[in-house]
C-alpha cells in the first residue's frame, strides 16, 4: 500500500487505488480573521464511504489572525483589474478585480453559458475556500464557545456571536452604503436643483447647466458603484453566516444522542430558517440609512421651505413608530406561525414515515383531516400576519406622497409661494431616499424579525446538552463491558416537561385522525412516554451492575419496556449517567430494535463505509441468510434501497442491519431483539450461524424475547422495571424458579416449532464445521453471481444490471410554462380575481400620480388671471396665493390623502384575500394528491424531497411570493406612470424609450434563462440535503456506535457546499441584471440632462433653452424617472 503520507488513498468497491493527495486551501478571511488549513499527521485519504465520497483529513482548522494581514485576500479585491483564474471547477469571485467585483462581470460567463446551452450540475463550480461551511462553521463555533464559557449558558447569546461573526464585514458595508446615500443626497437635492434654477432663468448660461448636467451625471455613476458594492458585500457576509450556522446545528445534531420534540422543528431550521438568517444579514446593514436619511432631510427641508416643513416631516417621522409596531406585530405573529408550521412538517414526516400502515388500514382521509386541521390554524396566522406585512408594503410608496401633500399645504397655507425648483427638489429628495428606504425598512421589518426568531431556535438547539463521555476503560483487562452501580436517563426533567408541552398538540392531532377528540392512554404514552413516566421516576435505569466478560454471549430478556434497550444505549454511552460507573474495552457496533437503512444500494448498507473485502463480503450475507433475498433483487445487491428499507419487508432490513455489523468486524457486538422481524427457520440460521459461530469468539449482548435461544448464552440477565432483577446461566434462573422460569415456561409452548428449528440448525452446524469458503462449491459460487458483479476488489460495479429506485428530481427545462401562472390564478380564485387586485393596484398607485400630476398643474397656472402693482404698473401675478381657484386646487389636493390612504388598505386586503387562498387550495390539493398516491410513488421519491416541498417550498409559497407579486405589481403600474409622465412632457422621448427597450429585453431574455437554471439548481440541491439530515436523526444510535460522525459531516458539508454555490450564484444573477439595468437608467438620465440644457439647440441657435424646456415638465419627468432608476 502506498505510503499515506506522500499520497491519498482512493478506497472503492473492493481495491485501493493511489491518487494525488487533496489540495489544501490556505486562504483568509478578507474582513475578519484569517484561517489556517493544518493536515493531519500522515497525510489524508480520500475514501469512498458507501453512497458517499469525501476527503478524510483533518479539516482547515481555523485561528484568529491579527493585524492588518487578516485583510489581505479582501484587499486584494480592490485593485481594478485583476487576472481571474483559469480554474474551472472553482468559483472566480475570490480572483476578481474590483471592477469585476462591484459590476458581477465575473458572473457574465455563467450567464452566457446558461443562455447558450443551459447549466447543468457539472457545470456548477465549486464554493470558495472562504465561503464554505466547515470553514465558517469552525470560526462561529469557536465564537459561539466564548459566548458560553464568559457568560455561561444561561446568560449566552447566540446572537452576539452571530454579530461578532459578521460586524467588520457590517460595518464596511454600512459605510458603503451611507456614502452612496450622500451621493444620492447631494445629486436629487443641489445638482437637480440647479439644474431646475437654470431652466427658470432664460438668461442662464449653458456651460454652466452642462457643468450641473456632468455634476449630476457623475454623482450617480459613483452611487451606482457603491451601491453595487454594498450588494456584493452583503451577499457574500450573508452566504458565509448561512453556512456557518446551518453547518454547525448540523455537527449539534450529531453530537446529540436525541433531539426529543425538537426534531419536528430541525427540518423547518435547516430548510427555511437557515434563508431567514441569509435575508436578516442581506438588508441589515441597509437599516443604518434610515436615521441619516432622516436627519439630513429634515435639515433640507427646512432650508427648502422652512418652518411649516416640519408639519410634514412630523408626518414622516410617525411612520417609524407605526413600522416598529407593525414589525414586532409580525414578528409576533410570525413566531406563532412557525410553530404551528413545526407541528404541521412534524406530523407530515411522521405519516410519511408510516405510509405503508396508512395505506393499509385506508387512514388517508383520517390523517388528511388532520393535517387539513393544522393548516387551517397556520393559515388564520399567515392572513394576520400577511395583512400587517401588506399594510406596510403600501405604505411605503404612499408616506413620503402624503408628507409632501401636507408639507405644500401648510406651506402655501401660511400664504408662502411655491416654485417648481422647491416643490420638484422636494419630490426628488422624498422619492430618492424617503421612499427606498420605507419599502427597505417594511421589508426589512419582517425579515429581521423572522432572522431573529430563527436565531432563537438556532440557539435552543445549540444549548442542548451534549453527550457527556463518561465511558473508561476497565481496570481488568478481561472485562469487555462493565456497569458499576450506574443509573441512567433519558434527558433532564425539564426536557422531558418542554417534550411533554410541545408534544400535546400532537396527542389532539391524532385523536383528530381517528374521529376521536381525546386520544386514549396508550396514545399519549406513544407520543410522550415522558408524561407517564415522569411521576414515578426520573430513571430510565436504577442501579445497574453489569458485568460481560469478553469473548461471551450474554443474553437480555424482559417484558416490553423493561429496559433492555436502555442497557444497550447505556453501555454505547448514549444515556445520561446520574451516577455510577461505565468501562467498557473495545470497539462496537449496534444493530438497533428498528432497523436503520440507509437510501443507498444494499451493498453500501452493508460496507457502510469499510473497505470492500470479497471473501468477509460474501460470507457475511450468507450468515445473514441474505443470498435469496438478494438473488430475488431487481439489481442484485447494487439495487437501491429506499429511505428507511421501504422496499424492503421487516425481516430482510433487520438481516441487512445485522449482515452491517457483522462485517464492520468489532469487538463488542451489541444486538437489540434481531431476530424478532425473521421466521422461526432463518432465525435459526442466523443464530447458529451468524451469532454462535462467526462471533464466538467476540463479546455479544443480545437482547431477545425469544427464550429459546438464552440457554447457548453464557449469562441470562432478567430486567424488570429498569432493573437487573435476576441473573446467572439458563440453568441457574431455572433452577430458582422465579420470574425467569416463569416466562421460559409460558413461553415453552408456544416456542415448540422454533426450538426445533434450532436443534435442527445445530446439527447441520456441527456437520458443516465451523469455517466457510464462498468458492466451496461451484453451484453456490454461480447462485451468487449476482452478489457482485466481480470478484476482484478494486474492479468497478457495472450500474447496468443494477436497478435505480429512486427517481432523480426532474429539472424542467425551458421558460416556465404558461399554464403554471394559469393554476395559481385559478387557485386564487380565477381571473376575475385577478383583475380585481390589478384595479386595486392601478387606483393606488393611479391616485399617488395624480397627486403630482395635479400639483404640476397648480404651480403651472400660477396666478391665474390675478394682477398685483409693481413699481405703480400691474403685472401678471405667479403666486399661486393670488390664484382665483386656489380653494379648488387646495381641497382637490387635500383630498387624495384620504384616497391614497383607502385605495392602499383596499388593495392590502384584497390581495392578501387572494394569494393567501391560492396557497391554501395548492396545499390541500398537494398533500390530497400525495396521501393518494401508489406505494410506488414512495418507493422511489425520497422524503426528504417532499419534507422540502411541505416545508421551505411552502414558505416561499405562503410568505414571500406574496410580498414578491406585490412589490412587482406595485412596480409595474409605477414605471407605466412614470413612463406616461414622461412621453407626454417629451413626446420625443418614445425613440430613445425603444431603444432602451429593446436593449433591456436582450439583457433580461439572457437573465431569464440563467436565473432560471439556477433557481432550479438549487432547489433540486436542497431535497439531499434535508433528506440527509432526517436520515442522520433517525440513525444517531447507529452513527455513533460505528464512529461514523465525521463522515455523515464531510457528506453534508459537501452536499451543503454545493446547495450554497448554487444559492449564491443565483443572488449574483439577479444583481447582474440589476447593475445593468440601473446603468441605463443612469444613460436615459444623462441623455435628458443634454437635453435639459439643449447643448445642441443653443449652439445652432434653433431655441433659447427655456423655450424648450419649462422647469415644471423637468421637474415632474426627473422625479418620475428617479422612481424608474430606484425600481
Amino acid at each position: 500500500m502506498a505510503d499515506s503520507s506522500k499520497e491519498g488513498i482512493f478506497v472503492e468497491g473492493g481495491g485501493v487505488q493511489t491518487c494525488p493527495p487533496p489540495r489544501l486551501y490556505t486562504p483568509k478571511d478578507p474582513a475578519n480573521d484569517s484561517v489556517r488549513s493544518i493536515p493531519k499527521e500522515g497525510g489524508g485519504s480520500m475514501v469512498r464511504h458507501g453512497p458517499y465520497r469525501a476527503y478524510v483529513y483533518a479539516p482547515p482548522q481555523y485561528t484568529p489572525g491579527r493585524g492588518i494581514r487578516k485583510y489581505k485576500t479582501a484587499l486584494k479585491n480592490l485593485i481594478p483589474v485583476r487576472k481571474e483564474a483559469r480554474q474551472k471547477d472553482v468559483i472566480s469571485v475570490d480572483s476578481a478585480g474590483f471592477l469585476s467585483f462591484i459590476s458581477f462581470s465575473w458572473m457574465s460567463k455563467y450567464i452566457y453559458k446558461a443562455y447558450r446551452v443551459g447549466l447543468t450540475a457539472e457545470d456548477i463550480p465549486e464554493v470558495s475556500p472562504l465561503d464554505s461551511c466547515d470553514l465558517n462553521a469552525q470560526r462561529l463555533e469557536l465564537l459561539w464557545q466564548e459566548e458560553v464559557s464568559h457568560k455561561g449558558p444561561k446568560r449566552a447569546s447566540f446572537g452576539s456571536a452571530v454579530w461578532r461573526f459578521i460586524r467588520t464585514r457590517v460595518i464596511v458595508s454600512s459605510i458603503v452604503f451611507l456614502l452612496s446615500l450622500a451621493l444620492g443626497f447631494v445629486s436629487s437635492t443641489i445638482f437637480m436643483r440647479k439644474l431646475l434654477e437654470y431652466a427658470e432663468d432664460e438668461n442662464g448660461d449653458v456651460m454652466m447647466g452642462v457643468t450641473w448636467a456632468l455634476c449630476l451625471t457623475l454623482a450617480e455613476f459613483l452611487r451606482v458603484i457603491l451601491f453595487s458594492w454594498n450588494w456584493a458585500l452583503n451577499y457574500r457576509t450573508a452566504i458565509r453566516l448561512r453556512s456557518a450556522c446551518l453547518a454547525m446545528l448540523y455537527r449539534k445534531v450529531v453530537r446529540l444522542n436525541s433531539l426529543g420534540a425538537k426534531s419536528g422543528g430541525l427540518i423547518n431550521l435547516f430548510s427555511s430558517d437557515g434563508q431567514r438568517v441569509f435575508d436578516m444579514v442581506l438588508f441589515g446593514p441597509m437599516i443604518v440609512g434610515g436615521p441619516v436619511v432622516t436627519v439630513l432631510g429634515v435639515f433640507y427641508i427646512l432650508w427648502l421651505l422652512g418652518p411649516w416643513a416640519l408639519l410634514g416631516m412630523t408626518t414622516f417621522l410617525l411612520f417609524y413608530p407605526a413600522q416598529y409596531g407593525l414589525s414586532r406585530l409580525m414578528g409576533y405573529l410570525r413566531g406563532k406561525t412557525v410553530t404551528v408550521s413545526d407541528q404541521r412538517v412534524r406530523l407530515i414526516t411522521e405519516i410519511l414515515s408510516s405510509i405503508k400502515f396508512v395505506k393499509m388500514y385506508a387512514w388517508e382521509k383520517c390523517f388528511a383531516k388532520a393535517i387539513l386541521q393544522v393548516r387551517k390554524k397556520e393559515h388564520d396566522y399567515l392572513q394576520k400576519t400577511a395583512y400587517c406585512q401588506s399594510l406596510s408594503i403600501s405604505m411605503a410608496p404612499t408616506v413620503p406622497v402624503i408628507s409632501a401633500i401636507i408639507t405644500f399645504l401648510a406651506h402655501v397655507g401660511a400664504g408662502n409661494s411655491l416654485t417648481a425648483a422647491q416643490a420638484f427638489s422636494l419630490i426628488a429628495y422624498m422619492m430618492r431616499h424617503m421612499q427606498p428606504l420605507l419599502h427597505l425598512g417594511c421589508e426589512f421589518g419582517l425579515k429581521i424579525c423572522s432572522g431573529r426568531k430563527a436565531v432563537l431556535r438556532l440557539q435552543a438547539i445549540l444549548l442542548l446538552e451534549d453527550i457527556v463521555p463518561y465511558i473508561t476503560r476497565p481496570i481488568d483487562r478481561t472485562q469487555a463491558i462493565c456497569i458499576s452501580v450506574g443509573t441512567f436517563s433519558w434527558d433532564s426533567v425539564a426536557v422531558r416537561r418542554s417534550s411533554a408541552a410541545t408534544e400535546k398538540s400532537d396527542v389532539s392531532a391524532l385523536g383528530a385522525m381517528s374521529g376521536r377528540t381525546t386520544a386514549t392512554d396508550q396514545e399519549k404514552e406513544k407520543l410522550n412516554p415522558y408524561e407517564s413516566s415522569e411521576h414515578q421516576s426520573a430513571n430510565v435505569l436504577t442501579n445497574i451492575s453489569f458485568q460481560v466478560a469478553k469473548g461471551q454471549l450474554i443474553g437480555v430478556c424482559g417484558q416490553v419496556g423493561s429496559g433492555k434497550t436502555a442497557l444497550l444505549l447505556a453501555a454505547l454511552g448514549q444515556l445520561h449517567l446520574s451516577s455510577g460507573r461505565v468501562m467498557r474495552d473495545g470497539s462496537c457496533a449496534y444493530v438497533s430494535q428498528e432497523p436503520w437503512i440507509l437510501n443507498a444500494s444494499l451493498r453500501n448498507n452493508i460496507l457502510f463505509g469499510e473497505s470492500f473485502d470479497s471473501k468477509r463480503y460474501y460470507e457475511t450475507i450468507y450468515r445473514c441468510s441474505l443470498s435469496q433475498d438478494i438473488n430475488m433483487l431487481p439489481g442484485g445487491d447494487e439495487t437501491e434501497i429506499g429511505e428507511r428499507g421501504i422496499n424492503l419487508s421487516g425481516g430482510q432490513k433487520q438481516r441487512v442491519a445485522l449482515a452491517r455489523a457483522l462485517y464492520a468486524n468489532r469487538d463488542i457486538y451489541l444486538l437489540d431483539d434481531p431476530l424478532s422481524a425473521v421466521d422461526a427457520r432463518v432465525g435459526a440460521h442466523i443464530f447458529n450461524r451468524c451469532i454462535l459461530q462467526a462471533l464466538k469468539h467476540k463479546t455479544v449482548i443480545l437482547v431477545t424475547h425469544h427464550v429459546q435461544y438464552l440457554k447457548h448464552c453464557n449469562q441470562v440477565y432478567m430486567m424488570k422495571d429498569g432493573r437487573v432483577c435476576d441473573h446467572g446461566t439458563h440453568e441457574e434462573l431455572m433452577d430458582r424458579e422465579q420470574d425467569y422460569a416463569v416466562m421460559v415456561k409460558t413461553h415453552s409452548s408456544e416456542t415448540g416449532d422454533q426450538s426445533q428449528c434450532v436443534l435442527e440448525e445445530e446439527h447441520l452446524l456441527v456437520g458443516d464445521g465451523e469455517s466457510f469458503d464462498p468458492g466451496h462449491d461451484a453451484a453456490d459460487r454461480e447462485k451468487n453471481r449476482r452478489v457482485s458483479s466481480s470478484s476482484q476488489g478494486s474492479e468497478k460495479l457495472d450500474p447496468r444490471g443494477a436497478e435505480q429506485l429512486t427517481v432523480p428530481e426532474m429539472i424542467q427545462k425551458g421558460s416556465i410554462r404558461f399554464d403554471t401562472y394559469q393554476r395559481y390564478i385559478s387557485a386564487a380564485g380565477g381571473y376575475y380575481m385577478a383583475l380585481l387586485a390589478c384595479l386595486c393596484f392601478l387606483l393606488n398607485v393611479g391616485s399617488t400620480a395624480f397627486s403630482s400630476w395635479w400639483l404640476a398643474s397648480w404651480i403651472r397656472a400660477g396666478g391665474g388671471n390675478a394682477t398685483v402693482f409693481v413699481n405703480n404698473q400691474t403685472m401678471p401675478s405667479h403666486n399661486i396665493n393670488d390664484n382665483p381657484d386656489f380653494p379648488m386646487y387646495q381641497l382637490v389636493y387635500a383630498v387624495t390623502i384620504p384616497v391614497i390612504l383607502g385605495t392602499s388598505l383596499l388593495r392590502g386586503l384584497t390581495f392578501t384575500k387572494v394569494t393567501l387562498r391560492a396557497s391554501s387550495y395548492l396545499h390541500n390539493k398537494l398533500f390530497k394528491k400525495m396521501m393518494h398516491s401508489p406505494m410506488h410513488f414512495f418507493e422511489t421519491t425520497p422524503t426528504g424531497r417532499m419534507q422540502n416541498i411541505f416545508s421551505r417550498d411552502m414558505d416561499e409559497v405562503d410568505v414571500w411570493l406574496p410580498i414578491t407579486v406585490e412589490s412587482i405589481m406595485q412596480n409595474m403600474w409605477i414605471i407605466l406612470f412614470a413612463i406616461l409622465f414622461v412621453c407626454l412632457a417629451f413626446p420625443w422621448f418614445i425613440i430613445p424609450l425603444l431603444v432602451l427597450a429593446a436593449i433591456y429585453y436582450v439583457i433580461s431574455k439572457v437573465f431569464r434563462v440563467s436565473v432560471r437554471d439556477l433557481k432550479r439548481l438549487e432547489n433540486v440541491s436542497r431535497s439531499p440535503i434535508i433528506s440527509w439530515v432526517g436520515t442522520t436523526v433517525q440513525g444517531l444510535s447507529t452513527i455513533h456506535a460505528f464512529g461514523k460522525q465525521s463522515d455523515f459531516m464531510a457528506r453534508f458539508m459537501k452536499m451543503f457546499d454545493e446547495n450554497t454555490t448554487c444559492l449564491y450564484l443565483c443572488c449574483i444573477a439577479m444583481r447582474w441584471l440589476a447593475v445593468r439595468i440601473d446603468t441605463l437608467a443612469g444613460d436615459t438620465s444623462r441623455q435628458q440632462n443634454m437635453s435639459a440644457d439643449d447643448v445642441a439647440n443653443y449652439y445652432f441657435g434653433l431655441h433659447p433653452p427655456s423655450e424648450l424646456l419649462k422647469p415644471l415638465h423637468f421637474g415632474s419627468w426627473f422625479c418620475f424617472l428617479l422612481q424608474m432608476n430606484r425600481l
